[in-house]
């Protein structure tokens, strides 16, 4: 057991590295430039995770490691140049380390990782160059014989790019020079590039230690005394620069020091971050989601007793009236539903993570994709730090490249096709997400050459989905795309068509109680908009009654209730509807739907339901009022039932939850019996 823990433990730590280097690969890409400070932390990324896996004994993830830590090693010296075949160099091998990940957490066959280090080190030979290695004579002889080979290669790169190398001089107390230190290093990173640190022999009578640090900047000496603004700091220029030294003196210098090893520098850099202290940096504990699981169900079984002591309590209260034990419990019960409420937000923001990690992913297909089909598309990305439930983020990983994989292969034009429209070149997807009350709503907008409505209804005559000459409106039309293998692409590829998958992404959204809505305009492009619920775990729900049955619908989708007057009831065709506001609001009797009764004429209330501008008026016997509910599974007998979420205890008995996105949908499509109202 304590190896499986260790394993798994190893494996979330590891997704969290591989993580950042996806995240820190994309800012590299994305900039264009060999950035050291992000380059370094790659790196140190990379060897971490070599580290890590060779630690557990995962030889596979440890060899592609080090090789990868070979090829970073070489760009951040200047060996060889950032370029776009080296960026998905590094993104391959990021994605294959990945599935190595997936294969040990699930236990599925392994791969060869062959191929991909013979690219590395083909690579690494073919464009690799001896990088710089002499060094100022300037520099005092006993900082150079500490410079790492990376330090050096950071000394001889600023000195050519003609700027100021100056030695700063420091002293601190022994007792608190980590903090001393830390402050003068944010001063130096902010006017420059700090190219080494090192404390410097012998202490004075006052017990401080003292440091020399080598920066890189373009600011002069006065200037940066001014901004460390303390005396007791010396500013010296350790090195003339590029522009005032002859070029024979940059070129031919200092020979004959021995940089240290691939492995001796990594061991340097963590030998010099153990120095600084072996406290935690952050106060973040990691934590394994089938625990919250455990304790939100605990919590959620909590809630329920709650809900029986609160019943208990309301009845003595009748019996006994408010006096003695009666009010004493009444009280408890209002005392431990806020404490209750307040550990129910708790463990549901354990919860939460942004969606950011998603959308790293999406940046990498629309580079990867981009490259194989031979267009330029730029991604925007907004709403990265929105943050949904841990299991619905986990889920939405597959739908949201589906729909990208449709905007880049049947979306976006070619180059020739966009400059005969009248558009740029290159091409734009933009994914942005945001929260709006319980819901978060994740759109996905491509300014390709949208749907041809007229072609959609063609294929489904085709198909037999629909009539010769059938007049139908747009949305209904747009249905058709999440009909299992619908796709108006005569001739399907690798990557998708316009609606290849859209089935897969409507079942999975509908599994997470949410709802997709396509936009589109021929010619401009097209929109899809995935409507999700923040957390599927603990809600708030309505009780309902119906044909003698009850239900439970989520309060996050219910907009008001109200009493339904039969003589307001309206008819148009088969559809029921009423005036709410000025507006119609369609109806749908929740016995018709479940098909409860030949005589659904009944009802007494109306609960008004909607997501983004849609409502729909559910007509209901009875309203029970609110209460917590926990969301479970149900059965595979009721998985394919259309409109149930799922199932909650209340009490001593289990009832459904209704699936409100689900509901709509079907109404929409007329086999709900009302189309829906834009409010």
């Amino acid at each position: 057991m304590e190896s499986e823990a260790n394993t798994k433990e190893f494996l979330a730590e590891a997704e969290e590295i591989v993580e950042t280097l996806n995240s820190d690969l994309m800012r590299l890409a994305g900039s264009g430039k060999a950035d050291p400070t992000l380059l370094n932390n790659i790196f140190r990324e990379a060897h971490t995770l070599k580290g890590l896996s060779g630690m557990f004994g995962f030889t596979a993830m440890t060899s592609l490691s080090h090789n990868l830590e070979n090829l970073l090693d070489s760009l951040r010296l200047g060996k060889i140049e950032l370029s776009p075949s080296l960026i998905d160099l590094l993104l391959e091998a990021i994605s294959i380390i990945h599935t190595l990940l997936e294969i040990r957490n699930t236990g599925k066959e392994d791969i060869s990782i062959d191929a991909i280090i013979d690219k590395i080190n083909s690579f690494v030979s073919d464009q690799g160059r001896k990088g710089a290695s002499d060094a100022p004579s300037t520099i005092d002889k006993a900082i150079m014989n500490v410079l790492t080979e990376y330090e050096e290669h950071r000394l001889n790169e600023s000195i050519k790019a003609g700027l100021n190398i100056f030695k700063v001089q420091s002293s601190f107390s022994i007792m608190s020079f980590d903090q001393g230190l830390a402050e003068l290093t944010a001063i130096l990173k902010d006017k420059g590039e700090i190219i080494t640190t090192l404390p410097t022999p012998g202490f004075s009578s006052g017990d401080t230690i003292n440091f020399d640090i080598i920066v890189a900047t373009q600011i002069a000496k006065e200037t940066l005394e001014k901004a460390i603004d303390n005396q007791e700091i010396k500013v010296s220029l350790a090195v003339k620069s590029a522009r005032e030294m002859p070029g024979a003196e940059v070129e031919k210098v200092m020979t004959g020091i021995k940089s240290p090893s691939l492995d001796e520098r990594a061991l340097k850099v963590e030998e010099k971050s153990t120095e600084e202290g072996i406290k935690s940096i952050t106060h973040s504990v990691r934590v394994d989601i089938s625990k919250l699981d455990n304790l939100m169900n605990i919590v959620g079984e909590v809630v329920m007793l709650k809900a029986s002591i609160g019943g208990i309590a309301e009845t003595l209260k009748t019996r006994d009236g408010s006096a003695g034990i009666a009010s004493e419990l009444s009280k408890t019960v209002k005392i431990l539903e806020k404490r209750l409420y307040e550990l129910q937000q708790g463990v549901l923001e354990s919860r939460m993570v942004p969606l950011g990690q998603v959308f790293e992913k999406l940046s990498r297909t629309v580079r990867k994709l981009g490259r194989e089909m031979g267009k330029e598309v730029d991604i925007v990305l907004n709403g990265a730090e929105t943050e949904l439930d841990k299991h619905i983020v986990e889920e939405l990983a597959n739908p949201l490249i589906h729909i990208i994989r449709n905007s880049l292969d049947h979306g976006i034009e070619a180059a020739e096709e966009r400059r005969r429209a009248g558009k740029k070149e290159k091409g734009l997807i933009k994914v942005s997400a945001s929260q709006k009350g319980s819901h978060v709503v994740i759109t996905v907008e491509d300014d390709g050459r949208g749907i041809d409505h007229d072609m959609v209804l063609r294929k489904a005559v085709e198909l037999g989905l629909a009539e010769k000459g059938a007049v139908l409106k747009r949305e209904q039309i747009l249905d058709f795309m999440f009909l299992p293998g619908f796709s108006t692409k005569e001739k399907v590829s690798e990557i998708s068509g316009r609606g290849v998958g859209m089935d897969v992404v409507k079942k999975n959204i509908t599994d997470l109680s949410g709802m997709v809505e396509i936009e589109t305009e021929k010619g401009r492009g097209t929109t899809v908009m995935l409507i999700l619920p923040l957390t599927l775990a603990i809600v708030k729900a309505l009780i309902v009654e119906e044909a003698g049955s009850v239900y439970a619908i989520p309060l996050n989708a219910i907009l008001e209730n109200f009493v339904l007057e039969p003589s307001k009831i309206e008819t148009i065709e088969t559809s029921e509807f009423v005036y709410l506001r000025d507006t119609t609001l369609p109806l749908i009797r929740l016995c018709k739907f479940f098909q409860l009764s030949d005589n659904c004429k009944n009802g007494n209330y109306v609960v008004v339901v909607g997501l983004a501008e849609k409502k729909l008026g559910l007509v209901v016997d009875g309203l029970r009022g609110q209460q917590d509910i926990v969301m479970k599974s149900v059965g595979k007998r009721l998985e394919e039932v259309k409109g149930i979420a799922g199932a909650t205890d209340i009490g001593q008995k289990t009832i459904l939850v209704l699936d409100v996105g689900d509901i709509m949908d079907e109404c929409m499509k007329g086999q709900g019996g009302s189309r829906l109202a834009k409010g």
